[in-house]
């Protein structure tokens, strides 16, 4: 410390060393009258208080000051040679007082507006700052890491576009996948050549294409004109084709792929009709009539100034399709039922008189379950004479079965004459083997139809441990025999 600043601060302790002065009773003491009501300090609360926001010397405004005080005071020191002249309390008159040295200076408006721009321009130059850091930072940190996931992800997709540019493009259609080798090929041709797997693909006007390449999907305009090279070349080059590829995962296949137009079932054109007999086909005025005829045919009737034709229907447009079969409206019957019958008809093929015989399977619309009867009869090598007896009403009678002993499996003209009943018939032969023959057909009021056993009998041979087929493989060429390829 300075002997200035020393002497300074001894004179300051002298000052508030009264000594044996005269006491300052409360007649004379000027604050002693001062209530709370008349300080002028008393109403003054954080907001109001000018020094509440100095909290460091940085903006404390009377840094200067009490330098300055600091300083000036040095100076008197300094100059002083002679004895003081001291008041009746014992303090210098040319000393100032203690509360004049710290009293705050006034400031102007001009200064104080200046002060307080002084710390907005501060405050915003350490934000800005602050973001321009916090933007640097984040492009240092974040871009060079995304633009090198984004380099590495181009070049592989770079590269599994070159090997998919020679891969064949598949056609895909109801289940059915197949390389397409000649990419010369338009669609139309496809669809001609297809045409013979799918008759719905027969009228091009109701088929339209698509190709579906790495998930690029583009519809094909022309379908006549376009070949399959040029509609994949068309994606290949496209802007999407790379971006597409690196976020495909997994198949990578180009697909070519039909849709057939939705067609109105059921309906006519205006000028075609069917009609119950001829008469009503002639005088309904339509160009083309069909009309069903007792020979179980139906027949397209034309009428012109020529004459009147007609012929055998073929097509009919605009009609349902019903194809010939059978559809169950039972449970299958069980495979243990059909085992007792067979066991049943091997005991009488096995006589002496190599026999035939016969059940009857009804279904207990009651119980919901079927039941075997045995009806009375009289059999013999190659005959069964059967008389159906009463049954109760709540039994459906599903079916008859005969065997044919040792026999194959076939209906005979005797079949034919006999079943006649609207129902399911079934024959059963080659009993000799360990899993016999087995022929069924419905009869439609006389009208038969064979159709598939199974349709009917619960099939018994239908699951296999899975670790069987991990050492099988499959011929990719049909498994054409070649002895340079033995295991």
């Amino acid at each position: 410390m300075s002997e200035e600043k020393k002497n300074m601060e001894d004179l300051l302790q002298s000052e508030l060393d009264l000594g044996d002065t005269e006491a300052v009773g409360a007649a004379d003491d000027p604050f002693a009258n001062i209530g709370a009501n008349d300080d002028p300090f008393a109403g003054v609360n954080g907001t109001e208080d000018t020094f509440v926001d100095i909290e460091n010397d940085n903006n404390n405004p009377f840094n200067d000051v009490a330098a300055e005080k600091t300083t000036e005071a040095g100076e008197m020191t300094a100059e002083g040679t002679g004895t003081e002249a001291v008041s009746e309390t014992g303090v210098s008159e040319d000393a100032p007082a203690k509360s004049e040295m710290i009293k705050k200076p006034e400031k102007t408006g001009v200064e104080e507006t200046e002060h307080k721009e002084k710390a907005v321009d501060n405050n915003a130059n350490v934000q800005d700052e602050q973001k321009i850091s916090d933007k640097s930072g984040e492009q240092s940190s974040s871009n060079p890491f995304e633009a090198e996931i984004d380099r590495v992800e181009t070049k592989a997709a770079e590269e599994t576009k070159t090997g998919l540019l020679n891969k064949p493009p598949v056609f895909k259609y109801a289940g059915a996948t197949e390389d397409i080798t000649d990419l010369s090929q338009t669609f139309e041709a496809i669809r001609k050549a297809k045409a013979e797997d799918f008759p719905e693909l027969e009228d091009g006007k109701r088929v339209s294409w698509k190709m579906d390449y790495c998930g690029v999907v583009k519809n094909v305009a022309q379908p006549t004109k376009t070949t399959i090279a040029e509609q994949k070349k068309l994606i290949e080059e496209s802007k999407d084709f790379l971006t597409a590829i690196k976020r495909k995962k997994g198949d990578f296949s180009c697909k070519v792929i039909p849709t057939v137009t939705a067609q109105k079932k059921g309906q006519m054109p205006v000028y075609k009709g069917i009609f119950s007999n001829e008469e009503k086909a002639l005088n309904s005025g339509k160009a083309i009539a069909y009309v069903p005829s007792d020979d179980g045919n139906v027949y397209e009737i034309r009428k012109n100034e020529i004459g009147i034709f007609r012929a055998k229907a073929n097509k009919i447009r605009g009609l349902t399709k019903v194809r010939a079969g059978f559809t169950p409206a039972l449970p299958l019957i069980p495979f243990d039922m059909l085992s007792e019958i067979i066991d049943f008809f091997r005991y009488f093929a096995d006589r002496k008189n190599i026999c035939e015989a016969l059940v009857n399977v009804y279904w207990d619309a009651e119980n919901k379950r079927y039941i075997v009867k045995v009806p009375e009869q009289k059999v013999g090598a190659a005959a069964v004479d059967t008389v159906l007896p009463d049954v109760e009403d709540d039994l459906i009678h599903v079916m008859d079965i005969h065997s044919h002993n040792y026999m194959k499996a076939y209906f005979s003209e005797t079949d034919d004459r006999d079943e006649k009943a609207t129902r399911i018939y079934t024959v059963i032969g080659r009993l000799d083997k360990m899993l016999p023959d087995i022929k069924m057909r419905i009869s439609v009021g006389g009208k038969f139809e064979e159709i598939n056993p199974m349709d009917m009998f619960e099939y018994p041979f239908d699951d296999f441990p899975s670790e069987w087929l991990d050492n099988v493989t499959e011929y990719k060429d049909g498994g054409v025999f070649d002895e340079s390829k033995q295991i």
